[in-house]
């Protein structure tokens, strides 16, 4: 069974990859190495995993095709943060190599990436932003989707985003506090069999202006924002999009506050209509108390009325939050700001990296055609911290309106877990997830999955997990529907 979605499954080029790995790698590396041995605080903690995983579907087929393997995953890594003097650094490494006993696919090799270091070149002046990414992700949202790297789809791609950025800060007294941006990136698509995705050239100026301490009862804010993509490999032309816009804020009382704006928007593209407008920005807010805040309004953009929102409530262990924003952008311009881990958690916490976090590809996604579309997006998230229990809830509604086909697709999803700590050395984990698929072309599919751990801290350094799941989907087309059933047993050591 094949489609323009399932390539066959072929011994990745390493010299392809291990060259993008090295440039991901090279500029951050050096900038934290050569800080590293100046004054300041830093943590670095190389690690290492190993599970065995049993899977009864592991391409994801519907019966009577589907086939069962062992895989082995070993997963060395490194985790470094920290900060000197003129440096902060935050870099997560994994090398994922997985073998397949049955041969359901060769060995490979799979790098994740995520590298943030900022430099401060002169003081209080001038700084140096640079990103490093890599990962793995969808090629196409229409052909078998995996939540990871195990299941042997042939529908996933490396990508490399490296960007660097410096920009100037300057504050004018009580007045104004001023940052000048630039940033130069590129997106790279690497197939399974060898061949590329559309790659794009990034940049951007970004001029933001805000208020300072002078202003009370009014603040505002200028900025002035010009991206532009290039793609490398196709016959598509450059892509533009301008962006100015001054707003304010009125305080009207201690509990709320007006929200105004006006700009202009002009964009630039292949199949674009309305390439410029004058835009406005009208809402409220609402801060009755600390813990509680509420933005709401509506915008006037090239492309409609968009709505915004924005959401926050913190009380003790309690943490709840909610967004929506509609934006014009492409799939390279998500890649390019997307991020694999965080360092902290909803209450600012901070948090362990997880490999297996670090090891997850998204499944919200548009496919790697980097068409220009407008997103419109709304999540949730309701979140639990408490002594010896945790516990997550999130939910997401967003939709892709294609400007050059007219094509539109729409994903729905929750996703939950709840961890609980039998005491120092045991905890239990149940998590799940659901989400609802409309495709271009009408397709729709549903797709959930339910799982439980169980970990054993060994020693402080060392620990086991036991962890079994189960994934289903269900499609209009027989070849969308399958289920899996997975077992496996990890072990983690840190030194």
């Amino acid at each position: 069974m094949s489609s323009v979605a399932d390539p066959p499954d072929t011994v990745r080029p390493a010299y392809r990859l291990g060259g993008w790995v090295a440039r991901c790698l090279l500029v951050p590396g050096v900038i934290a190495s050569t800080t590293c041995a100046h004054a300041g605080d830093w943590e670095i903690t190389p690690r290492v995993d190993v599970r065995q995983i049993y899977s009864d579907n592991i391409e994801l087929l519907p019966e009577p095709d589907a086939r069962h393997d062992w895989v082995t995953e070993v997963v060395p890594g490194i985790d470094i943060q920290g900060g000197g003097s003129r440096v902060d650094a935050s870099i997560f490494y994994s090398a994922q190599g997985l073998y397949y006993a049955r041969g359901t696919s060769d060995s490979d090799l799979n790098h994740r990436l995520q590298a943030n270091v900022t430099t401060e070149v002169v003081e209080e002046l001038l700084f140096v932003d640079v990103d490093a990414n890599a990962r793995q992700e969808l090629i196409d949202n229409r052909g078998r989707v995996s939540r990871d790297n195990i299941n042997v789809t042939g529908n996933r791609q490396d990508v490399f985003t490296v960007a660097i950025s410096p920009y100037l800060r300057r504050r004018f007294g009580s007045y104004a506090d001023a940052t000048l941006r630039f940033r130069f990136g590129a997106v790279i698509n690497e197939s399974s069999d060898g061949g590329s995705g559309r790659d794009s050239d990034l940049r951007s100026v970004v001029l933001n202006v805000d208020s300072g301490t002078y202003f009370q009862r009014f603040t505002w804010s200028f900025v002035a924002d010009y991206r532009e993509e290039q793609p490398q490999e196709s016959a598509e032309s450059d892509r533009q999009f301008t962006r100015i816009r001054a707003n304010g804020r009125y305080r009207i009382n201690r509990k709320w506050a007006a929200l105004t704006g006006l700009g202009y928007e002009n964009n630039d593209y292949d199949g674009s209509t309305e390439s410029d407008k004058v835009t406005w920005r009208l809402g409220g807010a609402f801060t009755p108390n600390p813990r509680f805040s509420l933005e709401g309004g509506v915008e006037d953009r090239t492309f409609g009325i968009a709505p915004f929102l924005q959401m926050r409530y913190r009380k003790r262990r309690i943490l709840a939050t909610a967004s929506y924003q509609e934006e014009i952008t492409s799939s390279n311009q998500l890649e390019a700001d997307r991020r694999l881990v965080s360092t902290t958690d909803g209450f600012g916490r901070p948090i362990p990296p997880d490999s297996s976090t670090l090891l997850d590809n998204p499944t919200d996604v548009p496919s790697a055609d980097n068409q220009v579309f407008v997103q419109r997006r709304f999540s949730g998230t309701l979140t639990y911290g408490g002594p010896r229990n945790t516990a997550s809830l999130t939910g997401f509604w967003v939709t892709r309106d294609y400007e050059v086909t007219g094509d539109q697709e729409t994903d729905t999803g929750v996703t939950g877990s709840i961890t609980h700590q039998f005491n120092a050395l045991l905890s239990g984990r149940i998590l799940g997830s659901w989400q609802d698929t409309e495709l271009r072309g009408g397709d729709k599919r549903t797709r959930w999955d339910i799982g439980a751990s169980i970990t054993r801290n060994l020693g402080r350094t060392f620990s086991i997990t036991g962890d079994v799941r189960h994934f289903e989907q269900t499609g209009d087309r027989p070849l969308d529907e399958y289920d899996e059933n997975r077992a496996s047993i990890l072990l983690s050591k840190t030194f």
